[in-house]
């Protein structure tokens, strides 16, 4: 199976990913969440989150934020549909765009998949 691993955040006005550039509006930040899918099994692994039904919610301080982008960063988490070696890991992002201004404090992102809900304490 799978382990996914939080890899630390960023966040700026801008990211550039080995085959994109993705800016935000105006008045707006991105604030990526870094991710690492480590396949564990002792053969490769098909990892297909096109057709995973999560949903992510980021909330700061208590505020809940805009859904995530879909963006054509080649790591963007709703595209990957790889081939994982056994041992091997991938990276992935979850891109939001948030208001500029806001204070990073007690940011937490939320994963809900059916009946389950994973809280994950980034800041």
């Amino acid at each position: 199976g799978f382990k996914v691993k939080f890899n630390g955040y960023k966040f700026n006005s801008n990211i550039s990913t080995n085959d994109s550039n993705i800016s935000s509006k105006p008045g707006k930040k991105l604030f990526v969440v870094k991710m690492k899918f480590k396949n564990n099994s002792s053969s490769a692994k098909k990892l297909d989150m096109t057709k995973n039904h999560s949903k992510y919610v980021l909330s700061v301080d208590g505020k809940q934020m805009d859904s995530p982008l879909l963006t054509i960063a080649d790591e963007d988490i709703h595209f990957i549909k790889k081939k994982i070696p056994a041992k091997k890991s991938l990276n992935a992002i979850l891109v939001f765009e948030i208001p500029a201004k806001t204070k990073m404090k007690n940011v937490v992102l939320e994963v809900t998949n059916k009946d389950t809900v994973a809280q994950l304490q980034i800041k």
